[in-house]
């Protein structure tokens, strides 16, 4: 392997890298944050709790939300075509 495609294979890796931490840092800070007590992001959490995970469960509007996604996915709904041209391929 020459020097010049060394040095391209690792930009290419360390480009993966940085997009790898820039879209999993917010992800993960945000999972972290949903074990607090308060009513809005703060970082680091002062204590935890499942008390949002609670609320979630007990709110009927959500589950039914969530039932009513996984019905529609194995119905086969989402990944239907919408129109005749496009059922035909």
């Amino acid at each position: 392997m020459r020097p010049n495609q060394k040095l391209m294979l690792g930009l290419f890796r360390a480009g993966y890298v940085t997009l790898f931490v820039l879209l999993i840092t917010p992800l993960l800070i945000v999972i972290i944050t949903s074990f607090t007590e308060a009513r809005y992001l703060t970082f680091p959490p002062e204590s935890f709790t499942l008390q949002w995970y609670g609320e979630f469960i007990e709110d009927t509007s959500w589950i039914g939300a969530v039932f009513n996604s996984h019905r529609r996915r194995d119905n086969g709904d989402i990944n239907r075509p919408r129109c005749r041209s496009c059922a035909r391929r």
